[in-house]
């Protein structure tokens, strides 16, 4: 019985969670600070002994509230008790008769809401207290009067929740013009498809969808100007215009970075990829921020963007970030008479010199309190200390090469080993390549030509790295050269071992991919043409 009531609280808990999201514009005009705030109901939810109603404000005024709502459709029920502050606040007594016809009038508009939320438009609310309207000017006296006659004033509430609405138009249009904007999101990918349920939820995630939409489009400064929402109710059906103004397509800025305090200035700013001038993208800046978070060093990192451009049409991104504390300690034990104990101990530190370099120290003693069977001549002592050390960023040749300038020495040289591996995969769908052979054989024509320019024309393949990676340190380009040229394949065939080791990686984890054959996954027919037609031939003659 009690794991069943707990589950109840959390059903209820989620429709609260729910309704507090979609009606909270309409939160503000129920507030006293004698009502209990949202997280006070949430713990309400799950105590088992539910207190009385609480009288203990001046001039509490106790009610009793009941519902009738037309039909029996469960959800709309549930949309219109969790968004009625007379349901959930009712163990709070209100401060007097106004109290009550506050709360009593604030629960029209929120239970109105409730019914948007399931696509009901002709609704109608219709609340009762004293046996009266709480916008008559006599309800305040019949409040009082009920409350002294019968104690606890009842309260109705009556909902016919009409019918239910379907998605009629969808337009996206410019402010400006109100002509259709070409970038705009289908009505599919806005969730607002014609003759679908017309929910106000989906309405608030179509807006989030076009804005994020245009804002993955390089317009920083998108925003929803205003909606026009258009209820036909002979057809019961809703038209919905959205008005939006995309502001200027613009590009990255410069990047300021601020709340380093152990950290070296320039830690974070070597990490940032993006660079000036390129193209503004909220992609790209999650992938930023998740990047730099991942370091031990950094507890939090928040990009703000510029509320306008440069004089340069620029977009300026502020990093915030918050450090973490460098060093940390810990220890356990644990006893076991039949396992033995163990006794552990640790010590980190998670920025040694400041450039994000971590240091873990480990040490574990163990023992037995008497001889193992299996081993009776063993030592019933045990001991493990361990060190760990990273150092952020060893694993491009760019660092590979500051990792030399260190002192480090090459243990393992896995591309000498020449172990078949397809590392970089062109891909495309069979179809494309059916419909598509000329151009793709073009294609690998190109691209063979682009891999004998880079490794016989180091100097221009070194303009074209530092163009696009903007790497200007000519000892690291040419060692990246020099370290890819090693690795890459001149006939550009695909080795099948090499896709038959992918296979067995994988294969613990997709036990298809155990019974795949390697030939299935690549398509011989274009590096076969490549030699056979002698092109590679002619183009690696003499080289």
């Amino acid at each position: 019985m009690r794991r069943s009531s707990q589950a109840a609280n959390m059903d209820a808990l989620r429709r609260v969670g729910i309704c507090a999201v979609v009606a909270s514009p309409l939160l503000a005009s129920d507030a006293h600070a004698n009502e209990p705030t949202f997280f006070d109901r949430v713990i309400a939810w799950f105590n088992p002994n539910k207190a009385a109603p609480d009288t203990s404000a001046p001039d509490a005024t106790p009610y009793t509230v009941t519902f009738e709502i037309a039909g029996s459709e469960r959800s709309v029920r549930s949309a219109v008790t969790d968004a009625s502050n007379l349901e959930s606040l009712k163990r709070q007594a209100p401060a007097g008769a106004a109290g009550l016809i506050r709360r009593a009038v604030a629960d029209r508009d929120r239970i109105l809401a409730a019914l948007y939320t399931e696509g009901r438009y002709a609704g109608t609310v219709t609340i009762i207290v004293a046996g009266r309207s709480p916008d008559n000017a006599t309800t305040y006296d019949a409040v009082n009067a009920a409350a002294r006659r019968t104690g606890p004033v009842p309260v109705k509430v009556l909902v016919e929740p009409g019918p239910v609405f379907k998605f009629g138009a969808v337009h996206v249009l410019d402010t400006t013009g109100r002509r259709p904007l070409p970038d705009a999101p289908t009505p599919k990918q806005m969730r607002v498809v014609e003759g679908e349920v017309a929910r106000a939820t989906d309405i608030a995630v179509a807006e989030r969808v076009i804005v994020d939409t245009l804002r993955g489009s390089g317009h920083p400064f998108a925003r929803i100007a205003a909606k026009d929402l258009v209820a036909n109710h002979a057809t019961r059906t809703l038209d919905v215009t959205f008005l939006v103004q995309e502001g200027k397509v613009a590009t990255f800025g410069t990047f300021t970075v601020s709340g380093t305090q152990r950290l070296k200035p320039d830690f974070v700013e070597e990490r940032i990829d993006i660079r000036p001038g390129e193209p503004y993208s909220p992609e790209r800046l999650a992938k930023l921020r998740k990047r730099l978070a991942e370091y031990e060093a950094i507890a939090s990192v928040r990009l703000r963007e510029a509320d306008k451009l440069d004089p340069n049409g620029q977009l300026p991104i502020s990093i915030e970030v918050t450090e973490r504390e460098p060093r940390y300690l810990g220890f356990g034990a644990n006893y076991s008479a039949t396992d033995g104990s163990v006794v552990n101990a640790y010590w980190g530190h998670r920025n040694l010199f400041g450039g994000g370099e971590t240091l873990r120290l480990d040490a574990q003693v163990s023992w037995f309190d008497r001889a193992s069977d299996a081993v009776p001549d063993g030592d019933p002592f045990g001991y493990k200390v361990a060190a760990t050390f990273l150092m952020p960023g060893i694993y491009t040749p760019a660092d590979d090469l500051v990792a030399q300038r260190l002192g480090f020495k090459v243990i393992l040289d896995i591309t000498a080993m020449k172990i078949p591996f397809a590392s970089t995969v062109l891909v495309s769908a069979r179809n494309t390549v059916a419909r598509k052979q000329p151009e793709l054989t073009r294609f690998m024509h190109a691209y063979a030509e682009a891999v004998h320019y880079f490794i016989t024309n180091r100097e221009g393949a070194s303009q074209v790295i530092a163009k696009y990676t903007k790497v200007q340190d000519r000892e690291v380009l040419n060692y990246a050269i020099e370290t890819d040229a090693k690795a890459v394949q001149r006939s550009l065939e695909v080795d099948p071992k090499g896709v038959e080791l992918i296979l067995g990686l994988i294969s613990k984890s997709v036990p298809q991919a155990a019974s795949a054959k390697p030939e299935d996954f690549y398509d011989a027919r274009f590096f076969t043409e490549l030699k056979d037609s002698g092109f590679l031939k002619r183009l690696w003659a003499g080289n």
